[in-house]
């Protein structure tokens, strides 16, 4: 295993751990509507990791870097399957896997294009929640009646706002080398 190698493996753990501190409420939302505004979350974080670890490395060490964001939908997968799957409550937890793992993706397919036009990450964050929020506007306002679609995409977009800010705090942590712990997430950053 080369070292870079190493190194994104422990930004991607960290960012799981991040979000795993940082999980949505579900007030307001339905179940889709809620894994959308999670899957946006973990997405979000792996884009402050992969921001991070591109602009932390040398340039012969970015196929690694984008090798282990091809791999971010299956350690979504895992993680949520094994530490936060049974406080998701859904009926099929299998299937909140899958979808949180597919969803997650898109993020990361939106700012790392950005990133190599450098762009800040809170200009990626930002195209990043508008192409998420366009591309799932079905399961955000999914079960919601007519009146209550504004309602619901506001929801969604206040949660993504959310995750954008933790994100960047997720960054600014990173660059000094401090560690996810669950103190942090109690004290609101």
């Amino acid at each position: 295993m080369r070292p870079i190698q190493y190194r994104a493996d422990v930004e991607f753990v960290q960012a799981l751990r991040c979000v795993e501190y940082r999980l949505p409420k579900k007030d307001g939302f339905r179940p889709r509507a809620y894994l959308a505004a999670l899957a946006l979350r973990y997405g979000l974080m792996g884009a402050a990791a992969t921001h991070y670890l591109l602009e932390s490395t040398d340039s012969c060490d970015e196929p690694y870097v984008l090798e282990s964001v091809m791999a971010w939908p299956k350690l979504i997968a895992d993680h949520v399957s094994i530490e936060v799957g049974r406080r998701l409550g859904h009926d099929d937890s299998y299937e909140a896997t899958l979808l949180l793992a597919r969803w997650s993706r898109r993020p990361l397919q939106v700012t790392v294009p950005l990133y190599r036009r450098c762009y800040p990450l809170e200009v990626c964050l930002q195209a990043a929640i508008e192409d998420f929020s366009q591309e799932f506007e079905g399961p955000i306002s999914e079960g919601s009646r007519l009146w209550n679609k504004r309602r619901a995409v506001q929801r969604f977009m206040d949660e993504a706002a959310q995750s954008a800010r933790y994100a960047l705090n997720f960054f600014d942590r990173r660059q000094h080398g401090l560690e996810e712990v669950p103190e942090i997430a109690l004290l609101d950053e």
